[in-house]
């Protein structure tokens, strides 16, 4: 499903920001 690989990019940007030190992101 186009949602589930939409999530799983979120994810993965989502980790991505933090380990570029994004706290102005979810964190």
């Amino acid at each position: 499903m186009p949602s589930m690989i939409a999530i799983i990019l979120l994810i993965i940007l989502h980790i991505w920001l933090c380990r570029q030190g994004g706290d102005h992101f979810w964190s």
